[in-house]
């Protein structure tokens, strides 16, 4: 179970470090290509490589990684919360039926 917990806290962190490079594209926009975004999501993406390694050791592969997929849909809900972006009925369906599918993936 512990290892499931941090299979969610990767996927958290994944979300977030995508999030922080949206951020940091329009600091880049204006020519500041190292700018506190980008390099805090460099950082993130490294220590959630740690993690995820971590990970790897309690939940195998075949269950772990089809979770990652649930990032799909944390930024499809955090990019219109954040971003203002737009969620169609394509987009929502296909949150859906990404979760539905990583269900079917955990189930044994």
């Amino acid at each position: 179970m512990k290892g499931f917990k941090l299979l969610l806290f990767t996927i958290g962190l994944m979300a977030l470090t995508q999030v922080i490079s949206k951020f940091g594209s329009f600091e880049v926009k204006e020519g500041n290509l190292f700018n506190i975004f980008t390099i805090s999501a460099i950082g993130l993406f490294g220590i959630r490589t740690l993690i995820w390694a971590n990970v790897l050791k309690k939940v195998s592969l075949s269950i772990a990684y089809p979770f990652l997929s649930l990032n799909f849909v944390l930024i499809l809900i955090l990019s219109s919360i954040l971003f203002d972006e737009t969620l169609t009925f394509t987009k929502v369906t296909g949150g859906l039926l990404i979760g539905i599918g990583v269900l079917f993936l955990a189930k044994k």
